[in-house]
């Protein structure tokens, strides 16, 4: 019993420490973990490197083995000395530190470096090359080993005059590369005295790439090229793949067959040719057989055949003979050649099985159709019947439908039709012709409705028909609208076939109101949706226009320019801002109308006084070549008004003046009259044609596309005068000018021509107003403040930003505060803010401007800045922070 559970208990151990032992020894030996170098003649750059690299380690991976790749590119092109090519090798495994399993070699130029090269630790390190070797090459060294090709030049000769049996002349191209050289040796070897009546022209010896473009142009008709490699001129210039290929398959008009596969079926027409792919997976299965334990010494070189490969398309473009392409070719563009080739018998099947196919679909279609009709008609003849089995009991139950109900017999000619009695019930009681049916509608749907109806009764299978009149049916008072909807059917007795007309009216006055309100709705709408799509467009260009102007000076004003052109890219920046800003007021103020968010705020002031303070207001905005006029009939006029509104109105219409007329004059002026004011603008312009006048005032139009604006301006006025239960008009004449006018009622007039005092806003007056002066380029922010109602409470004067005119206008008005409208970057540096401060160190200065940073804001405060407001201005703040100040 103790020898059993012995057993047991050591049995278990085993198979503990096997479990446990194993894994540890299999992982700590690894023997998947192998370091390769791999050598090409190449740059790293081009395909065939590329691609051979791709298919080495794709092999090594199928095998399971996990390898680390070192690289060593010799490019041959820029190094095609022998001895170049050796002593970067030796200054390589000078400088390597890690341990190599396996070096493969691809390609002559580094293959012939190997074979003539070996050291102390080359020598120990197993090599296998895949390339082109020479005729009795010499394997001095016993670590090397690997797989012969040739390049097929024999082969891609030989079909190539089957293929294309008329050739005189054959090309044999390759440049002065060690590759080349080579490729030209075993060339001229295979093909010695082949074909004696083919002329052969062996290399490509030009110097430029005009050279080449003309040996390309120059060669004979009937001839082909066999190319080997070349991207060296005869100088030793080396030129990229792209280039050359846009030579030789732009300019060279014959065949072109090639030794590799690169660009076979896009350019090149193929040939017995060697694949990157093909050499490195033999190489690759070399190395595995030696890190399986395989001696080197032992393995013989094997040889790799060619692979033959073929464009169709390309043969069959240059009049090539297909049926002499090798059997076992592997072939590009196959359907596409073959189509180009026999297109002529190809086209027209293709077409009469389109055309099969066609008819078959639409016969398939047809009788799906016919028997889904079929199935409905059976629906429909069903349902009628129903229907006219049931129009009384529909009429008795609800007479308010308002249902006529007929029976039409095409042999008897009998018309019988049902009138609601005085009890709401409607009866199939009468009888008549069908002049009774023509006495249910009106004059002009007589014709429509009796040609209609004669037409029933030439139909010979069941049908539904429907029918829309405008008359009245017995027991009706007025004409109204009316659809007609039955159907026809076949009966049949002893006397033959004949039809049965049934029918019902049934009233659709309601739902034809509906209708016509809906399609005028719907012609509003579409009208509204195109001015609309005229506005976004239109208002997309004026919104892109003034952006770009900010973001282009912006740009500019950061760069190494002089002060004078920054201070014109400033006042360019500023005059777009403006622009801008009034574009989105115009948009703001119009979404504010049309949702009925408008608020009236009427004060009381001296429209006399206004009218002056507008003058000196928009003045400024006039060039000189136009004269503004402004008439201001009375010495005080006190008035009621949304002085708000008003200003908005004649702005429109000073802004629209300005904008269209070139020159002569403007004229603002007011008179009162019919209890209430009318104001007017008069212009000298261009004036507005005759069909043009009834859209003017219209929302989203714009009589001339080519000027600048939103297109509703004049809009917004017609809204605001409406809104304000006002009068609106103009008087124009085309090429003369044009005279706008609106009338709003006040219900406060008071007119005096003798009193010399005037006030503004009544309602508001002050016995004092403090004085501030703002220094800016332009009126911008003067013209913000009067907008708000800053006037009212303050004596707004103005200074344009020069240091002695601010100085002048501060010795003359003796302001309570000044503000710094620095928006725009007129002053001219720091100091001169200091100096103002410095003479007037007891006045307080607002500054208003863009975002500063902190220490800019510290600077200022240091130097005597008293507050600061940030675009764009917040009005309510700004009041907030001058009564802080100055009270």
């Amino acid at each position: 019993m103790q020898t059993i559970k012995l057993v047991k208990t050591t049995y278990r151990l085993v198979v503990i420490m096997v479990l446990i032992i194993v894994p540890i020894i299999a992982f700590a030996s690894n023997p998947k973990q192998k370091t390769v170098l791999y050598v090409s003649s190449f740059a790293e750059s081009t395909v065939w490197s590329q691609k051979t690299e791709e298919s080495l380690l794709k092999t090594f991976q199928s095998e399971n083995y996990n390898i680390n790749l070192l690289r060593l590119f010799l490019d041959e092109e820029k190094t095609p000395r022998l001895e170049d090519r050796i002593k970067i090798l030796r200054n390589f495994f000078k400088n390597n530190k890690e341990k190599i399993d396996v070096i493969v070699v691809f390609d002559y130029g580094a293959t012939k470096a190997f074979l003539n090269y070996s050291d102390p630790i080359v020598s120990k390190i197993p090599i296998i090359f895949a390339s082109e070797l020479e005729k009795d090459t010499e394997i001095k060294y016993n670590n090397i080993t690997g797989v012969a090709f040739d390049y097929g030049v024999g082969q891609t000769y030989k079909y190539g005059l089957k293929i294309f049996p008329d050739t005189k002349k054959v090309y044999v191209w390759a440049d002065n590369s060690p590759t080349g050289k080579l490729f030209i040796e075993e060339a001229m070897a295979n093909l010695k005295g082949y074909n004696p009546d083919v002329e052969i022209e062996y290399g490509l010896n030009v110097g430029s790439l005009e050279e080449l473009r003309k040996k390309c142009k120059s060669l004979d008709s009937n001839s082909f090229v066999i190319f080997g490699t070349w991207s060296l001129d005869s100088l030793g210039r080396k030129y990229s793949d792209e280039i050359l290929a846009n030579i030789f398959f732009k300019d060279v008009k014959v065949p072109i067959f090639c030794t590799y596969e690169e660009r076979i079926g896009n350019g090149f027409i193929g040939g017995f040719v060697q694949t990157p792919e093909g050499n490195a997976i033999s190489a690759a299965r070399k190395a595995i057989r030696i890190f399986n334990g395989e001696f080197v010494d032992r393995m013989v070189i094997e040889h790799i055949a060619p692979t033959p490969i073929y464009d169709i398309r390309g043969i069959v473009k240059y009049d090539g003979n297909i049926k002499a392409i090798p059997s076992s070719s592997v072939l590009v563009n196959r359907f596409s050649g073959y189509f180009l080739k026999y297109h002529i018998f190809l086209i027209p099947i293709l077409a009469l099985i389109f055309v099969c196919m066609f008819f078959l679909y639409y016969f398939i279609l047809q009788r799906y159709r016919n028997r889904k009709l079929k199935k409905s008609l059976k629906e429909k003849e069903v349902s009628e019947k129903n229907l006219q089995e049931n129009v009384k009991i529909l009429s008795s139950a609800m007479p308010s439908f308002r249902i006529l109900s007929w029976i039409f017999n095409d042999r008897t000619k009998i018309f019988k039709y049902g009138v609601t009695d005085e009890n709401g019930i409607l009866e199939i009681n009468q009888e008549g012709d069908l002049s009774i049916a023509k006495s249910f509608v009106s004059k002009e749907f007589e014709d429509k409705f009796m040609d209609f109806f004669y037409k029933l009764d030439f139909v010979k299978d069941v049908h539904e028909f429907h029918l829309e009149y405008f008359g009245r049916i017995p027991g009706e008072v007025k004409d109204s609208w009316w659809e007609i909807k039955g159907n026809i059917k076949e009966c049949e007795d002893s006397e033959g076939k004949y039809k049965i007309i049934n029918a019902i009216h049934i009233n659709i006055q309601r739902y034809k109101q509906i209708e016509i309100r809906l399609n005028e709705a719907l012609d509003r709408a579409i009208r509204s949706d195109k001015l609309k799509s005229n506005f976004i467009a239109n208002i997309t260009h004026e919104i892109r226009t003034p952006l770009n102007a900010i973001t282009g000076f912006a740009n500019l004003i950061h760069s190494d320019i002089e002060e004078d052109m920054r201070i014109e890219y400033s006042n360019i920046i500023k005059e777009n801002s403006d622009k801008l800003i009034d574009i989105i007021n115009d948009i703001i103020l119009i979404s504010e109308i049309q949702s009925g968010y408008f608020e009236h705020k009427m004060v009381v002031l001296d429209l006399s006084q206004y009218i002056t303070e507008l003058d000196s207001m928009f003045r400024f905005r006039f060039p000189s070549n136009i004269e503004f006029i402004v008439e201001n009939p009375y010495q005080s006029c006190i008035v009621e008004v949304d002085k708000d509104r008003l200003f908005q109105i004649i702005k429109i219409f000073i802004d629209n003046a300005i904008k269209f007329t070139q020159q002569g004059f403007v004229k603002l002026g007011y008179v009162v009259e019919d209890n209430g004011v009318k104001y007017y603008c008069q212009d000298s312009g261009i004036g507005i044609k005759e069909e043009d006048k009834d859209n003017i005032f219209t929302l989203f139009e714009k009589v001339d596309s080519n000027k600048q604006g939103t297109g509703i301006g004049l809009g917004i006025v017609k809204s605001i005068v409406e809104k304000m239960n006002g009068r609106y008009g103009l008087e124009s004449e085309f090429g003369k000018g044009s005279y706008f006018w609106f009338w709003l009622p006040s219900n406060t007039i008071v007119i005096d021509n003798e009193s010399k005092q005037s006030y503004v806003e009544i309602d508001n007056i002050m016995e004092t107003k403090q004085k501030v002066l703002i220094v800016e380029n332009d009126n911008s922010t003067s013209s913000l403040l009067e907008e708000n109602d800053f006037s009212s409470y303050y004596e707004l004067n103005t200074s344009n930003p020069l240091i002695e005119n601010i100085i002048d206008s501060i010795s003359q008005i003796n302001p309570k505060l000044i503000i710094l409208a620095q928006k725009a970057q007129y002053l001219d540096d720091y100091n001169t803010f200091k100096q103002l401060k410095l003479e007037y160190p007891s006045i307080p200065v607002i500054i208003i401007s863009e975002q500063l940073l902190i220490h800019e804001k510290n600077k200022l405060i240091k130097s005597g800045c008293n507050k600061f407001v940030e675009l764009p201005i917040d009005v309510e703040s700004l009041k907030r922070k001058i009564n802080k100040l100055i009270g």
